[in-house]
């Protein structure tokens, strides 16, 4: 459900941000470009999840209190 969370918040980023083109003598065109800029946003986006390391929650609060709220 993780995964069809982000693939469906990438498609929608797509056609918001993104721009869909629509080819009027081949509509099937819009519907690949689209696919195909939408998987490109998705595999950006675990990438860079997959990147970055993860806290332990002792961190993250030491985090949040140290740095962020004051």
């Amino acid at each position: 459900a993780e995964y069809a969370n982000i693939l469906m918040m990438n498609v929608l980023s797509t056609v918001l941000f993104l721009g869909t083109t629509f080819y009027h003598l081949q509509p099937e065109l819009s519907t690949i470009s689209l696919i195909f800029k939408a998987s490109a946003l998705t595999t950006l986006f675990l990438w860079i999840r997959a990147s970055y390391p993860r806290f332990r929650y002792d961190q993250l609060m030491h985090l949040v209190w140290k740095n962020f709220l004051p």
